[in-house]
């Protein structure tokens, strides 16, 4: 069915666009033939759930809760390392809702939860 969710249509593309080009730089660096990343809306109990998924091989588990820390970077020497922390700025104060990652078997997960 469809989902219809109001908001910040800016700011939340400006979360999913971060979320992306991070799996998308991770990606770039597999030699793995199948490379994916994977965007899902569900709607459960009042909440938007958006997960976006890819099989980069996941975050290791020391980093995994720095990644939303200001100026944390994967990335040596590269970017401002803002984009993640950003995108946890913009969730958490702007959309009302709430933003953690997980490791699947494949890669990373990151979900979005927004209060409707």
């Amino acid at each position: 069915g469809e989902i219809y969710l109001e908001s910040y249509p800016e700011e939340l593309g400006q979360v999913l666009l971060n979320i992306i080009t991070n799996s998308k730089d991770v990606l770039e660096k597999k030699e793995q033939e199948e490379k994916f990343i994977n965007i899902s809306v569900a709607k459960k109990n009042h909440k938007v759930y958006i997960t976006v998924e890819d099989n980069g091989g996941g975050i290791p588990e020391d980093i995994k809760e720095k990644v939303f820390e200001p100026y944390f970077s994967k990335k040596s020497n590269v970017g401002t390392g803002l984009g993640l922390y950003t995108a946890k700025v913009i969730v958490e104060n702007h959309l009302n809702g709430k933003i953690h990652v997980e490791n699947t078997e494949k890669g990373a997960k990151f979900i979005i939860i927004i209060n409707l």
